[in-house]
């Protein structure tokens, strides 16, 4: 039997608009990271044998803590335990935002994707922190470190001017106090993702990151100072879909009319 052109521009047509409605849409962004702390160790030194006092460092009033922001949401639990679990998260519409602690360690993740295609920007961040108040010995040396690893990943790069972005981070940080103020020492390592130029347009990026992390003090006085610790992993994100040029869709639509009218001449 002889197939009826109407059909055979029936299926054109819909093959067509199929191949117009993708190339008018633009591509999907998406932005996310993770962090990751574990390991956490402290390592001590007497730094004057002949005192008699063995170094120390002791904690107080510790706590653990995870957050999650999303759109304007928020989420956190607080535990009063320092290694306590807590997990905090969030599903707002096209997010997703997590933080957690344990006594294996703590995490953050954020993720922005699809966007609403308004051209709005979205933006999520999570994270797990331990604190605590320390007491630092006379004499006594103390040697810091965790493990770390995290990732970062932005996918369309750059668009309307603006820049996609993923933040991973982790650090550690102890602010003493002494006779002569306050001293604060930190170390710390940030992934960051934005977008690369290309030699033609943007593109995003997929890095990743892992190590360790020391930090270092000597209390070098015969009297114990105190201070307070704290230790966090961070990851942010911020992304969007642009919004169709209305010039694109105007031809997408001509293109759909001069098709109907093809149609309804041959029948």
């Amino acid at each position: 039997m002889k197939e009826c052109p109407l059909s055979v521009i029936s299926r054109t047509s819909l093959a067509l608009a199929a191949a117009l409605a993708l190339a008018g849409t633009p591509a999907l962004a998406a932005s996310n990271a993770t962090a990751s702390i574990s390991a956490v160790s402290f390592t001590l030194f007497d730094l004057n044998a002949s005192d008699s006092l063995p170094a120390s460092l002791s904690f107080s009033s510790g706590s653990s803590a995870s957050y999650a922001y999303a759109s304007g949401l928020t989420d956190s639990d607080i535990a009063n335990s320092l290694g306590a679990t807590t997990s905090a998260s969030l599903g707002a519409p096209f997010t997703s935002v997590s933080g957690a602690t344990s006594a294996l360690g703590a995490q953050g993740s954020a993720a922005v994707s699809g966007g609403d295609g308004s051209g709005i920007w979205l933006t999520a961040d999570g994270q797990g922190v331990f604190a605590a108040s320390v007491d630092i010995g006379a004499w006594t040396g103390v040697v810091m470190e965790l493990t770390y690893s995290g990732t970062a990943t932005t996918t369309v790069g750059q668009f309307a001017n603006f820049g996609e972005a993923a933040l991973s981070s982790a650090s550690v940080n102890l602010n003493v106090y002494s006779d002569v103020g306050m001293e604060n020492h930190n170390a710390s390592r940030q992934l960051y993702a934005s977008s690369v130029w290309t030699g033609s347009g943007y593109t995003g990026q997929d890095l990743s990151f892992s190590g360790t992390i020391r930090l270092t003090y000597a209390n070098l006085s015969d009297s114990a100072l105190t201070g307070f610790y704290t230790a966090a992993a961070y990851a942010y994100a911020t992304s969007a879909v642009p919004v169709p040029e209305p010039a694109t869709a105007g031809l997408m639509l001509l293109g759909l009319a001069g098709v109907a009218g093809l149609a309804r001449r041959r029948r």
